[in-house]
């Protein structure tokens, strides 16, 4: 729930400040784009962008600068002494110079619809993602939890006005002019009482034993109202279940931040940590003492049973609890498309929408193609799409395997390199070999340049498979417009490296599939205009 800002936000426009709007989504930011924000007055306080605090440049101005990534992310306004002072979402614009908003947006909802699990990453950016499967991830579960807690909050309120109890049976002993309800049991106790015997109508008092000038009393079946119910136990089993998910979710995130580097092209866990400590702390705390208090500490244990159930689903606000606690609890998504999760950096997405989209295109020209895949957690060597056909060509496209001296299949004769893409041609007699390819998330020629040193030159140069080095190393750029020379058939032929442009709706150049599939898919209609690898060394 986003709070009521008690102070205004603004940003710095055109030589002026614009206030932001605290229910929609603001526009006007980029990737790499520095933004300063202010409020009014000597107020102080901090300014966080999910969970960040930002660098201040005075008493209410602040400075920010968005990393390697696009999308929605959180602004959060706290007082000195840590109370909310307002919320904003702010939409991050990837960089114009490589592919627009619209181009962005598809490329993730492409990788959605193949394997949500490749876009999920650590960036404040978030997407509603839809369905995930068993996805466990902390900044997944962190946000979970994050979006439910007023929702829990409230539930739980409702829990301690209106409790749900049951009916114990007990025995109560009674005067005998009070007595509504008798038992056998009553019965059998009032014949070895003198005094109820000498209350009986045909009872002669000579038959009254000495000491019966107490007043009648009748041991009789009762009920009482009882908080130890079915219902009751049900929730504080979820009570302890959320409480016990803050924490290990807590744990989960200390660990990652301590494995977490200093890389310049991602937004860093350790400046968040103390955040989401505060966060899930908070949280923790208020479940522990709603579970002090009334029903929850009359529930004499924690237990999910069928009566229990139908008696949760039978009470709108127990219901309520039970809903939103198992959708803040589950590892993953499922059917709530509202989630917005965290994604991985811009270049990232570019990267693994590259293997998606070569994927697709593969199944396009292959179509008669036996293909499988593996969806392993995480990305590398477990993941790879393999076609297979009946007369024992196969072709294997892998995500970043990784390439080591003393590699199996793929190796380096020098320092390990984890490329991009693979692709793997095998049972070809002629053209068994395989291609590399590396994306890389830039447009501008110098950019594209550097990519050509960093990355294509080395992986030319070390990398072997059965002995072999790659037919060739291109990079997959979203436009290689600037650099047109790396995309021209003849300069690939004769060096083995270059680029090409790889976005959605481009056209691929024929070389291009011929270089992937050389001897595959033989279209004699096409003679004279492929790609003719060189000899292989």
């Amino acid at each position: 729930m986003t709070p009521v800002p008690v102070v205004p936000l603004q940003v710095r426009r055109d030589g002026g400040w614009a206030t932001l709007d605290p229910v929609g989504l603001n526009v006007g930011f980029t990737e790499l784009g520095e933004a300063e924000f202010r409020i009014g007055g000597d107020r102080a306080g901090r300014l966080l962008v999910d969970d960040a605090p930002l660098d201040s440049r005075g008493p209410g101005v602040w400075v920010w600068k968005p990393g390697f990534y696009a999308g929605p992310v959180r602004a959060e306004l706290l007082a000195s002494d840590g109370a909310a002072l307002g919320s904003w979402r702010l939409d991050v614009s990837p960089d114009p110079g490589k592919v627009g908003p619209q181009l962005f947006d598809g490329m993730v909802q492409d990788i959605l619809d193949h394997d949500p699990g490749l876009v999920l990453g650590t960036e404040p950016a978030r997407r509603r993602l839809g369905a995930l499967g068993a996805t466990d991830d902390p900044l997944v579960a962190l946000e979970r939890l994050r979006r439910r807690e007023t929702a829990l909050a409230r539930a739980v309120a409702g829990i301690h006005r209106e409790p749900r109890s049951v009916l114990r049976p007990k025995r109560e002993w009674v005067p005998l002019h009070r007595v509504r309800r008798a038992d056998l049991r009553t019965l059998r106790v009032a014949l070895r009482e003198p005094t109820v015997l000498a209350a009986l109508p045909r009872t002669r008092l000579t038959e009254v034993t000495a000491g019966s000038s107490q007043p009648p009393f009748l041991d009789t079946p009762a009920a009482e109202r009882s908080l130890d119910s079915p219902a009751n136990r049900a929730a504080l089993y979820m009570l302890r279940a959320l409480r016990r998910r803050a924490g290990r979710v807590l744990e989960r995130l200390r660990d990652a931040a301590e494995k977490d580097g200093d890389a310049s092209t991602r937004t860093g866990l350790r400046a968040r940590l103390p955040r989401w400590a505060e966060i899930l702390t908070g949280m923790s705390k208020r479940f522990e003492r709603a579970e002090r208090r009334s029903p929850f500490r009359d529930a004499h244990r924690p237990e999910i049973t069928a009566a229990g159930l139908n008696a949760v689903a039978a009470h709108p606000v127990y219901a309520q609890f039970w809903r939103v606690g198992w959708e803040a609890l589950r590892p993953g998504v499922h059917h709530d498309p509202a989630d917005e999760l965290p994604l991985s950096p811009t270049w990232e997405i570019y990267e693994r929408w590259c293997f998606v989209e070569l994927a697709r295109r593969l199944r396009e020209w292959l179509p008669e193609a036996e293909w499988s895949e593996s969806r392993g957690q995480g990305a590398g060597d477990r993941r790879w799409v393999r076609f297979r056909r009946d007369d024992g060509v196969a072709l294997r496209l892998f995500l970043q395997k990784t390439a080591r001296r003393d590699g199996a299949n793929l190796r380096s004769v020098s320092a390990q390199f984890v490329p991009d893409l693979v692709l793997l041609r095998e049972g070809l007699a002629a053209s068994s070999g395989f291609v590399v390819l590396d994306a890389k998330y830039r447009a501008r020629k110098d950019g594209i340049v550097d990519g050509m040193a960093e990355s294509a030159h080395p992986y030319q140069d070390a990398l072997r498979w059965g002995g072999k080095r790659p037919d060739a190393t291109v990079l997959l750029v979203p436009d290689v417009a600037q650099a047109e020379f790396l995309s021209e058939k003849a300069f690939v032929a004769e060096h083995r490296v270059g680029a090409v442009t790889f976005r959605r709706g481009a056209a691929l150049p024929h070389w291009f599939r011929d270089l992937l599939l050389g001897g595959v898919l033989p279209e004699p209609d096409q003679a004279g205009t492929g790609f003719e690898p060189p000899v292989p060394t």
